[in-house]
């Protein structure tokens, strides 16, 4: 292209050229003559006078012809290499989309074989899950049945053997009932043997006939005597109407009288059972039942002297409110903390904070419950949540006559309420109309501020709690599971007491039995249990205790040997271990793991 241009350049500035040498031809002077003896000039295109194109047009011509024909050809053998470039091209880029699409053919081959092997791979996995949850199924079916068949057979068993023990009974009574008949008739046959049969008949005859005559007579006697008197007194009252107005005054007086002395009677009842009488919500009380039980039993004087009694009785001793129980340093000076605070609050007169203490069972929450209002110097009772849904109707009278009870108290009460998310849960559609009502009732009395009650709330579940419990709860304390080094603290003093000489508990009782103990269970051996029975509560920790000395009373000579101190660990582990795939059972949850 660039040369196509060139070339028309040079035809132009040929053609441009030749028209100005033509214009200045036109315009120069004629040139002079020849002198005398000189040549003449040659003719050619710079005539003098006149310009002469015929030989510029003849070379433009010829540069017409040769230069186009090349151009021509140029330009022809240009575009046929364009073409030939532009199909090159074409036929790469088709065989690079060709390339390119088979690439991605294979490509979406191999990703479909891969979801394909991936997705047999996810049915493997879950037929293999649900074969194995199946037979898990299965297996658990199975041991159920094992469990209801036994459990029907032991049934079965004390029901005949209930049975059987009626049917001898009843053989035996029938038996002494037959011997005792049987003893009679021959009494009285022996009797009838001195006079006949007929004489004995008759002489029962005469007495009935003589004893109903003499009753008859006296009755009627009676009768005439009585309506003679009433007779002679109506007409004696009714003439004289002084004596008819004070006997309509003296009888108006008697009935009032009456009235009165029964709804009296039945008020101050009333006021004494709410007062005095434990409510049937409470289960256990700290308000002088000891000395209601020794002097009184457990009526309503009982009740009265135990109040009376528990006026003067001092607060719990400085130092005994941890004892015997082993939370970690930093729950413990909570606890403290909280144990002050209650004691300044009962010895103000201010008002109680409430409390809720949740955490894993047998952590505790109930013994510092009551060694609380002990350090207080306050009474305690302890309610179950659960006891309130079996009351129906009458639970909300019942909650009234709780607060009313413990409202009574001189020295104050901390009402705990133990398994407290059986009672206070969330409200919903499905919570039935009594124990809305219930809940209702509980949410009034504590309300407002109390200076009379301090509400302690135990529980595994406080998730389960109303919003409304959540408001009224002003400390909340979490009982963890104890350390290693409070479990090491509790074996040691299990163990210490369980080799202690002990005083006889009375005269007439021999002192209790001691263990002895191998000398392979020293402090690395009590250590080392400690550590094993991480993940256990101070109850169970306890209980292991227990086990030892039951297991070592068991024993010849009563001896705590290392292979029955192992054997007992292992056996506590497993057992603790089964009760908590039971609770995962119960919940449907999956089978923790074991230790």
């Amino acid at each position: 292209m660039a040369s196509l241009l060139a070339r028309r350049g040079s035809y132009a500035v040929i053609a441009g050229s030749g028209l100005l040498c033509g214009h200045r031809l036109a315009f120069a002077e004629p040139e002079p003559e020849p002198a005398a003896g000189e040549a003449p000039t040659p003719p050619g295109i710079y005539s003098k006078g006149a310009f002469d194109p015929a030989p510029v047009e003849a070379v433009a011509e010829l540069l017409r012809s040769a230069k186009g024909k090349s151009d021509l050809q140029y330009k022809k053998a240009e575009e046929q290499k364009k073409q030939a470039a532009e199909r090159t091209t074409q036929k790469e880029y088709r065989a690079a989309l060709a390339q390119a699409t088979r690439e991605a053919r294979q490509a979406q081959r191999v990703e479909a074989e891969q979801t394909r092997g991936v997705q047999r791979q996810h049915m493997d996995h879950r037929a293999q899950y649900k074969a194995s949850l199946a037979q898990e199924t299965q297996a658990l079916a199975g041991r159920l049945d094992e469990a209801l068949k036994d459990g029907e057979e032991e049934r079965r068993a004390a029901h005949e053997a209930a049975l059987e023990k009626i049917r001898k009974e009843t053989a035996e009574l029938e038996q002494e009932l037959r011997r005792e008949s049987d003893a009679a008739y021959l009494a009285a046959r022996s009797k009838a043997d001195a006079r006949s049969e007929r004489d004995l008949q008759d002489l029962r005859l005469e007495g009935i006939k003589e004893r109903a005559k003499v009753a008859r007579d006296t009755t009627l006697e009676a009768v005439k005597a009585t309506f003679s008197s009433l007779g002679a007194g109506a007409t004696a009252l009714l003439g004289d109407e002084k004596r008819l107005a004070a006997l309509a005054a003296v009888g108006t007086a008697a009935a009032g009288g009456v009235f009165a002395a029964r709804k009296f009677t039945k008020v101050m009842g009333t006021y004494v059972a709410a007062r005095l009488q434990k409510p049937a919500l409470v289960r256990e009380t700290s308000r002088g039942f000891a000395v209601a039980s020794s002097a009184f039993g457990g009526g309503r004087a009982g009740n009265l002297a135990s109040r009376l009694s528990g006026l003067g009785r001092p607060a719990l001793e400085k130092g005994a409110l941890m004892a015997g129980a082993h939370f970690e340093a930093k729950l413990e000076a909570r606890l403290l903390q909280i144990a002050e605070s209650a004691a300044m609050t009962r010895k103000r007169g201010a008002v109680f904070r409430h409390c809720l203490f949740y955490g894993p069972p047998g952590t505790g929450k109930t013994l510092f419950a009551k060694k609380l209002a002990a350090n207080a110097g306050m009474d305690y009772a302890v309610a179950s949540g659960g006891d309130v849904a079996p009351l129906g109707r009458d639970a909300v009278t019942e909650m009234h006559k709780l607060f009313d009870w413990a409202k009574t108290s001189p020295r104050g009460l901390l009402l705990l309420i133990d398994e407290a998310d059986a009672f206070v849960r969330k409200r919903s559609k499905f919570m039935s109309e009594d124990a809305r009502n219930a809940l209702n009732a509980f949410l009034y009395r504590t309300g407002s501020p109390n200076a009379d009650v301090m509400v302690v709330f135990a529980t595994n579940a406080p998730e389960l709690f109303d919003r409304a419990i959540h408001d009224r709860v002003d400390e909340t304390v979490f009982f963890d599971l104890p350390g290693e080094a409070e479990r090491l603290k509790i074996l040691k003093e299990a163990v210490e007491a369980m080799v202690a000489e002990k005083p006889p508990a009375s005269w007439w009782r021999p002192p209790p039995a001691t263990v002895k103990l191998d000398e392979a269970i020293d402090d690395a051996a009590i250590r080392d249990a400690a550590a094993r029975t991480e993940g256990l509560s101070a109850r169970e920790v306890a209980k292991l205790a227990l086990a030892w000395q039951a297991n070592a009373l068991a024993s010849e000579g009563a001896r705590l040997t290392r292979d029955l101190f192992e054997e007992t660990i292992e056996s506590q582990k497993a057992q603790t271990m089964l009760k908590r795939e039971w609770k995962a059972l119960e919940r449907g949850k999956k089978r923790p793991k074991a230790h």
